[in-house]
Formats: C-alpha cells, sequence, structure tokens
C-alpha cells in the first residue's frame, strides 16, 4: 500500500515526526529516508513522486537502487528501464543495472549491462572493475578509444609493459608503477583537452621488434582494479589474459611518439625503439632516479649492471628524458657529461604527492584498531636496504631503553625487498621491539590511506631518492614527516618536514626525542602542515609529463635529426654489455656502439652482434669536420669458425674488402665523415658466409642468420697519425710505447 501525501509514521529515537514529514514534498522526503538508510519509505515517497513527475530521470534511479536494496530486483529492473528510455547514454543507468542483474544471478545479462555503461563512459566508471572480475574478455573486445585516425592528430603511444610485468608478481603498487597507473587513469582526460593528441597504450614486443596496442579500456580496468586495493589473484590474471589477447599491431609515423614512463630497464633489447626512431617517432624517457649509477651499494649488483646498459642505450635513443625531481635533472646531466658524453634534453617534472581516499570499511573487527591505543609512527617503503629501516630499528631500541616518554607503536608499509635477511633475523630476535613493530606487507591503498590520517607522523630515512612518493603523500594527508636531508627528498618536504642525516644515528635520535616530548609542538607541526601544504594532484603530473612529451616532438626538426650515437676520436667503442662495467670500473668513460646499429643487425650480445642480414648498417656521430676522410677500426669476426670469409665495408665512394675468420680480430677501413659528422658504413657479408650456423660438435645450432660479427669499433682520420697511434695502443697494449 502507497502512503499518500500525508502519509508517513512517526520514527522513534529523535527521528523526524510526520509533521515535519508532510512538510518536505515527496521527493525531498525520499531523498531524507534514502540518507537514512530507509529503503522502504524512500521507496513509497519516490514512487509517489514519480506519478506526477514521470519525467524526472534521476528519481527512477533512485526508485531502482531502492528495490534493489530491498531484493525487488525484478521491480528494480523496471525502475532502470524507465529511466533508460528517458537517457539510454547515461552510463550509471546500465551500471546499477548490471548490479541488480548480479544479485539475481543473471550473470551474462549483467555482464551486458556493464558493458554498455563503460561503453558510455570509460573513465571512473565502476563497471570497468566489475567487466575486469567477470569477463574481461568483454573489455578486450571494445574498441581503443585512443584509435584516432584524424588529419594532424599526433599519436602518443604510452608504453604500459613495466606495469603489466610488475602486476604478474604483485597485488599492490610500488612507486614506479603507481607513476604509470596514473598516467594511464588520466589519459584520457588529457586526450580530450589537447585535441590534437591521442594517446594509445602500448606493451611491444621488443625481441621481435613489433609495437603493440593493447585495450585501454583494459588497462583502465587494471589500474581502476589495483587502485581499490587487494584484488584477488584470480582475477588480476584473468584481466591480464585479456590484456594478452587485445594486442594489436601499431605503425608509428613522424610526428608520434613513444612516451616510456616505467622501469624502461627490464627490457634487455631496444633495437625496436631504434627502428621508431628513423621513422620518425620522437623518444621520451622517464627516469626515476640514477641510483643504480650513483648508488650501486643499495641495489642488487645483476640490477646494476642490466641499468648501465639499458640507461647507456636509452641516452642514444631519447629526445628527452623526463625526469621527478631536479636533484635527478642535475644526476643525469653530470652522468651524461662525465660517461657518455651526450646531451639530451631534461625536463624535471615533480611527481603528486596525492594517495587518494579510497573508501574503506570501518567494522568493529577492524586489524589496525589497535594502533590508536599507544599511537603510532609511519614508515611506508619497500624494505630494503637503501630505505634504512634498520636506523629506525635501532632508535626506536634506544628510546625503549631510555623510557624517557611513552613509545609509540613503530609501523612498517613496504614489500620485502633484497638482501634483507639479516635484518629479518634481527627483527626476530629482538621480538618485533617488544610488539611494539608491526609490518604489512601488501596493504590496499585504502588502508594505507587509514595509516597516513591516523598516525602521529610519518619517517622516511632513505639514504638516497629519486623523490620520496611517501614524503609527500604524508604532507598531503595533513601529517608531518621526518625525512632524509639526502638527494631529492628536501624537494618534496620543503619547511614542512624536519630533516635528519641518515647516516647519524645520534642525531636522528635527538630529532625523534625531542618531537615524541612536545605533543603541543607536535600538534602545532601540524596544523601547520594542514593549513600550509598545498598537494600536487595526479591529473596536474599527467597533464605536465604529457605537455612534455609532446613539447619534445613539436621541437624536433626530423630533416637535421642525427643519430645520438657518438664516438669520439680514438675511443674504442664496444658493441657488447659486459664490456661496459670493465670500462665502469676502470673510471673510463662509457663509449658504446651498442646504438649504432640501424638495420641488419640481431639483437646485441655481452660480447657483442651478429649481422641478420648480409647487409647491415652502422651510422655514428662523431666531433669530425665533414669531409674528413677517415681510418675506422673494427673488431670483427665470422660465425663460422674453421672459414674464411670475405667482408666489404661501404662508406660513401669507399669500398674496402676485408678478410675475417672465426677467431675475433681488428680490421681497418677507409670512410668519410658526412654532414653534421655524421659517419655511415655498410658491412656486407660475402663470400664464406653462410645464411644460417652449421650444426656444430654438441648436436645445437642457432636458429638465426648469423653473418658478420662485431664487437667494437675505432675511428681517427687518416692523417692524424697520434690518433691512429692511439686506437693501437688500446687494441695491442703490450706494443704500447710508454711516454714520459
Amino acid at each position: 500500500m502507497r502512503l499518500n501525501f500525508f502519509g508517513g509514521s512517526a520514527k522513534s529515537g529523535g527521528e523526524e515526526s510526520q509533521g515535519a514529514s508532510w512538510r518536505r514534498s515527496p521527493r525531498e522526503a525520499g531523498d531524507h529516508a534514502r540518507d537514512r538508510r530507509d529503503w522502504d519509505e524512500a521507496e513509497r515517497w519516490y514512487a509517489q513522486h514519480l506519478e506526477t513527475n514521470p519525467q524526472d530521470f534521476a528519481i527512477w534511479v533512485q526508485l531502482g537502487n531502492c528495490r534493489k536494496e530491498l531484493g525487488d530486483y525484478t521491480g528494480s529492473l523496471d525502475a532502470y528501464d524507465r529511466a533508460g528510455r528517458l537517457d539510454e547514454q547515461d552510463p550509471d543507468i546500465h551500471l546499477q543495472k548490471g548490479h541488480a542483474l548480479k544479485l539475481a544471478g543473471r550473470a551474462s545479462d549483467a555482464i551486458a549491462a556493464y558493458r554498455r555503461s563503460v561503453e558510455c563512459r570509460a573513465e571512473n566508471n565502476p563497471a570497468l572493475l566489475e567487466l575486469a572480475a567477470l569477463a574481461p574478455m568483454e573489455l578486450a573486445r571494445l574498441p581503443n578509444r585512443g584509435a584516432r585516425l584524424d588529419a594532424g592528430v599526433r599519436t602518443l603511444y604510452l608504453d604500459v609493459t613495466d606495469l603489466i610485468d610488475y602486476v604478474k608478481g604483485n597485488v599492490t603498487l610500488s612507486g614506479i608503477q603507481r607513476v604509470a597507473a596514473n598516467l594511464i587513469a588520466r589519459a584520457a582526460d588529457y586526450s580530450r583537452s589537447a585535441r590534437a593528441v591521442s594517446i594509445m597504450f602500448v606493451a611491444p614486443d621488443y625481441g621481435k621488434k613489433r609495437l603493440l596496442t593493447v585495450g585501454s579500456r583494459l588497462m583502465n580496468g587494471l589500474v581502476e582494479m589495483m587502485l581499490a586495493g587487494n584484488p584477488e589473484r584470480k582475477t588480476l590474471d584473468g584481466i591480464l589474459s585479456a590484456i594478452e589477447s587485445s594486442k594489436q599491431p601499431a605503425t608509428i609515423g613522424a610526428g608520434d611518439i613513444l612516451a616510456i614512463p616505467g622501469a624502461f630497464w627490464i627490457v634487455a633489447d631496444f633495437d625496436l625503439i631504434n627502428v621508431l626512431r628513423q621513422r620518425g617517432a620522437t623518444i621520451v624517457v622517464f627516469v626515476h632516479d640514477l641510483i643504480q649509477a650513483t648508488n650501486p651499494e643499495y641495489v642488487h649488483h645483476g640490477a646494476n649492471e642490466a641499468f648501465r646498459v639499458s640507461f647507456n642505450d636509452m641516452a642514444c635513443l631519447s629526445d628527452r628524458f623526463v625526469t621527478s625531481s631536479d636533484f635527478v635533472a642535475k644526476e643525469i646531466r653530470r652522468y651524461l657529461e662525465d660517461k657518455l658524453n651526450l646531451d639530451v634534453e631534461i625536463v624535471a617534472t615533480p611527481l603528486a604527492t596525492e594517495l587518494g581516499r579510497p573508501k574503506r570499511s570501518s567494522d568493529a573487527g577492524d586489524p589496525l584498531s589497535f594502533l590508536l591505543e599507544e599511537g603510532f609512527v609511519l614508515c611506508v617503503g619497500t624494505i630494503e636496504i637503501r630505505k634504512n629501516h634498520a636506523y629506525l630499528i635501532r632508535i626506536w631500541e634506544r628510546l625503549i631503553a631510555e623510557g624517557a616518554a611513552p613509545v609509540p607503536n613503530l609501523v612498517f608499509v613496504g614489500k620485502w625487498g633484497w638482501d634483507i635477511e639479516d635484518l629479518k633475523t634481527y627483527i626476530a630476535k629482538s621480538d618485533y621491539l617488544g610488539f611494539r613493530l608491526h609490518i604489512y606487507d601488501a596493504l590496499p591503498d585504502a588502508d594505507l590511506a587509514w595509516l597516513y590520517e591516523n598516525c602521529l607522523f610519518t619517517i622516511y630515512p632513505s639514504f638516497a631518492e629519486g623523490w620520496g612518493l611517501p614524503i609527500g603523500e604524508s604532507l598531503a594527508f595533513g601529517k608531518p614527516c621526518v625525512a632524509s636531508s639526502t638527494t631529492s627528498m628536501p624537494e618534496v618536504g620543503g619547511r614542512f618536514c624536519r630533516y635528519v642525516d641518515p647516516y647519524d644515528l645520534e642525531g636522528g635520535l635527538r630529532v625523534i626525542s625531542a618531537i615524541l616530548s612536545d605533543p603541543k609542538g607536535l600538534a602545532e607541526w601540524t596544523n601547520e602542515v594542514r593549513t600550509g601544504f598545498k598537494p600536487k594532484s595526479w591529473r596536474t603530473f599527467a597533464d605536465e609529463f604529457f605537455d612534455a612529451a609532446v613539447t619534445a616532438a613539436e621541437k624536433i626538426d626530423l630533416g637535421n635529426r642525427g643519430a645520438n650515437c657518438l664516438i669520439e676520436t680514438a675511443a674504442i667503442a664496444p658493441f657488447g654489455g659486459a664490456a661496459l662495467a670493465e670500462m665502469d670500473a676502470r673510471k673510463m668513460k662509457l663509449v658504446s656502439a651498442r646504438m649504432s646499429r640501424m638495420s641488419g643487425w640481431n639483437a646485441a650480445e655481452t660480447w657483442g652482434c651478429w649481422a641478420s642480414q648480409r647487409r647491415a648498417v652502422l651510422r655514428f656521430r662523431t666531433k669530425l669536420l665533414p669531409g674528413t676522410d677517415c681510418a675506422v677500426y673494427l673488431h670483427l669476426r665470422s660465425p663460422n669458425d674453421h672459414a674464411v670469409g670475405e667482408c666489404a665495408v661501404k662508406s660513401g665512394a669507399f669500398t674496402t674488402l676485408l678478410q675475417v675468420g672465426g677467431t675475433p680480430s681488428w680490421r681497418v677501413a677507409r670512410c668519410r665523415v658526412g654532414e653534421r659528422g655524421m659517419v655511415e658504413l655498410a658491412l656486407l657479408s660475402g663470400r664464406g658466409f653462410k645464411p644460417r650456423r652449421e650444426r656444430g660438435a654438441d648436436n645445437t645450432s642457432d636458429p638465426r642468420e648469423l653473418y658478420i660479427g662485431v664487437i667494437a669499433v675505432a675511428i681517427a682520420p687518416a692523417n692524424d697519425a697520434d690518433a691512429r697511434r692511439k686506437i693501437i695502443d688500446q687494441i695491442v697494449p703490450e706494443l704500447a710505447i710508454p711516454f714520459a
């Protein structure tokens, strides 16, 4: 039975009376009941309102929601259908309809409704999460939103390889991957505001030199799922499988952009980027830090080796580096000058300082609520040597031993990193600082936000950072932070942080003791942060990053852009990655010829590189004047161990015929420097080279086509005897003439 306008019963417990109720319109009364979660009364008021206002789209939706809460799924769907007749393009109608269908057990119909909702709007739409969980292949079938072929539209291809690879083994986001996730989430907004730019997501097959797009809505669904917190592994694997199925070949054109925001060093072979660059693509790379190069003691040895090779290759290929801080920008400039003799444009784009405030359950059984009893100090970051967690443990041990003031709990949030077994053992033996230390290694963002909101303050004693996301997040939540005074961290915290020397334990103890013993001072500091700190949004950061990529493309003169790969006169430049480690250990410049391979080459290996075709081209830059006749020294080998092959080296009008065997040997050819100091060599493998390697004695074979192999190259003007002698002295050091 429906209530008339004057109907309704009195509510006990101080709720509204009949008199107050009838003074409201049915629509207002329905809203008031809905806000009290009185679904039955709200449903009656909304139904009455719609009898006289059947065109009120929003109230048909509210009526459907009330009926859904009451378990009346048939009535709920009827209300949503009525709303849909008024505005079929509204994504919320199809979202709510999908919820009702799912609750009614009609999974296939729910999937169709969620799909329709995403078709209406993909951004900030919970239907993405529903589809990703129920039927990720439905997202894979949706067309790429960014695919536009309008004349004059520049395409920015955002490489999401690192994020996809990371999600295969993780359910929460770390710093680098959080950057990529937020760029993905805000790409559509930027594309709409920048009418001449379309953004598409790519996961290139670097090994096969193929650029592959992935479903944009799938990537948005993956990001929404990760940001929502603690997705199930099975659900993530389903959406990753759908992403793999969604891959489609793409062709990059002159003026388009490839932007790499993640951990680029996980890729071993950048030959694809070299190809794209030759086609006129602008290459923009986000460099989060240079810690692997400047502070190798804090990173696993294997990661250092991989980063050195990858960064050197990227420096030869990139048109612009974007960095997280002015500190990192200065570090890169110094490294490029000291180690590589390269000049790559660098733009500093500081990261965002917001985490977001996702909804969190506040049940009585909240597993974190006990932390409020004694208070707690929060430290967020991967638990590894570089983050300096041992520093905090020792300070807390001293605080507990001295007993001068109440000692709060210490909370670590972060996944376990590398080489921390000793720290784990120490923590266990200390009974987790007498149960004052609490470690959470897979915490969803909602719980992390709660910890930020409720901590006394945060502390971030890292030895070295490229930025320091947790510092900014803490300040954005209005919580003071004690941070390291080193590297980039003062850029993040500014005047709102108090700083400690991460190597000075006594100094850190004094700072922490002073804060804990002065609650009034901490309250004043907290108020200063809350009223004075201005957070930077991820939307702002994304706009700045995409602007940096687009302006890089706008500045490039493709007609005059040469190769970045610079080979100094009389310097031996290797093609293999292993040589760089030895050169670095000897404090030499890391001059490499790896990215001089323009066409006809297999992937570079640790020793050098095999040509994949009979004609293979090298192109590199020198500081020599155009028209200079030179001697080019090539360290070569044949893939046929017991046969000698002929290799012709062509450079302009010069052709030099060389005999090359299976034992590596140096050969000299003639060349002439072209415009802008460029040198181009075509290596033509002739007689004695077979298209495939013969089966060896161990009955194994290499399926690749292998022609001439290059190990290193050096160049000197033909008339510069000193430069040529320097090369020979390096080639045959035992014959070098000592000089006083």
